[in-house]
């Protein structure tokens, strides 16, 4: 299979099979050793995505009928003429025509030659649909985000998603090296003013492939989760537990801080989390890990007694997965928020029943969704009167922590029995 292939497999499994970027790609490149192709198919691909709500405008206005195996190659095709440039644009286009049978395909992908002039001019700037196709998100974002957080933290939102400056931080691990040690060591990297954080010296820097990362010196991911276990103590031999209802990185923060002696019940909706929980168990030698496969609705069955500190964090619409993966928005859909929400309020409740009394109920979602934040904590607190609000916040990708994470911390009433 050659390049042109490739490319048009893995954007027909994501938009059409619904898989994701990576498992797509996987897939696609399974007998492929050559890295070099790889890296060239993934970078249209990913464009493709990354641009996918602005192309689909452009394409339905020139072809209004176009399907959408149609529209898929025509994507490819102006992914890699206006931003990716990976292959040759004279053959790829003669190919996008010929199997998109689209007439006229090859001379319109050449036609577009300024990436900053791609929103057509009769769409207001600024608008909600303007916004929507520069910074490629559904209307219903756009929308919901405004209505959260009012159109100027919306817009400051929408414009730190597509910012190189998201990975241009790291958490130092301190559990391997001292920070003094970790910047002698990594001469390109400075300190934050954030305890533990490190910088790059070159403005916008991308640190994911970083070689502190490969040594365990450093980790890559929200800064969030520091902030968050710094408002919390924590005493893992008073006990300790965490649900992860979806991906997140509190396991690696608790190494960080706590080393890898610590021991903690890990509970896990689904073979997905379980599997991501026992990687991190083996990469960091977290032995007192106790590991489980369990619904949101049978912590108890789990817990053998209450915990000091019981981390929750349900299943949710995880929009911080927008950073890593390019075509989130297109599997995330507005009608599934009602049921993360209904698991969400489930998962607390349930979660609350592991706590000891004087312990801490701790919240935490990576969204910016109010309906799954403060007001499932409000609904929490209002039918449980032992529980009171010790701290929340709301993080933005514009903060200094680059995060879109929200965090309750709940704490129980000590028994005066």
């Amino acid at each position: 299979m050659g390049r042109f292939e490739y490319a048009s497999k893995i954007l027909n499994d994501v938009i059409n099979n619904n898989l994701s970027f990576r498992t797509a790609s996987k897939v696609a490149f399974k007998k492929e050793e050559n890295e070099a192709v790889k890296a060239e198919v993934s970078a249209v691909v990913g464009c493709a995505l990354r641009h996918y709500y602005v192309f689909k405008e452009l394409a339905t206005r020139k072809y209004p009928e176009i399907n959408d195996d149609a529209f898929n190659m025509l994507s490819l095709g102006l992914a890699n003429h206006i931003f990716a440039k990976k292959f040759d644009e004279a053959s790829f286009n003669k190919y996008v025509e010929s199997e998109s049978k689209l007439e006229g395909a090859a001379e319109f992908i050449s036609s577009f030659n300024d990436p900053k002039a791609l929103i057509p001019s009769d769409i207001e700037f600024g608008s909600k649909k303007f916004n929507a196709l520069r910074y490629n998100l559904p209307m219903w974002i756009v929308n919901l985000w405004e209505k959260n957080c009012g159109p100027f933290l919306a817009k400051k939102q929408f414009r730190a998603l597509s910012s190189k400056n998201l990975y241009s931080a790291l958490r130092i691990n301190t559990y391997s090296i001292s920070d003094e040690e970790f910047f002698n060591k990594y001469n390109d990297l400075v300190p934050s003013n954030i305890e533990h954080i490190a910088l790059a010296k070159e403005e916008n820097a991308n640190l994911k492939g970083h070689q502190s990362l490969r040594h365990g010196d450093a980790f890559m991911y929200p800064l969030g989760y520091k902030l968050m276990c710094e408002e919390l103590d924590i005493d893992p031999i008073r006990g300790l537990a965490i649900y992860n209802g979806c991906s997140n990185h509190i396991l690696k923060e608790l190494y960080a801080i706590l080393g890898p002696f610590f021991k903690a019940d890990v509970l896990c909706n689904n073979q997905s989390t379980l599997v991501e929980a026992e990687n991190i168990k083996k990469r960091y030698h977290l032995e007192g890990l106790s590991l489980y496969e369990c619904p949101h609705t049978a912590m108890l069955t789990c817990i053998s007694k209450p915990v000091h500190t019981m981390f929750v964090c349900p299943e949710n619409s995880h929009f911080q997965s927008l950073i890593d993966s390019p075509e989130y928005f297109l599997r995330c859909k507005q009608e599934d928020l009602d049921s993360f929400i209904q698991i969400e309020k489930e998962s607390i409740l349930e979660a609350s029943k592991q706590v000891e009394n004087g312990g801490d109920l701790v919240y935490f979602v990576p969204t910016l969704c109010k309906n799954e934040t403060k007001r499932v904590v409000r609904a929490f607190l209002a039918e449980n009167k032992n529980f009171t609000l010790v701290n929340e916040k709301q993080l933005f990708t514009f903060d200094p922590y680059k995060s879109i994470l929200y965090f309750a911390i709940l704490r129980k009433e000590e028994s005066h029995d």
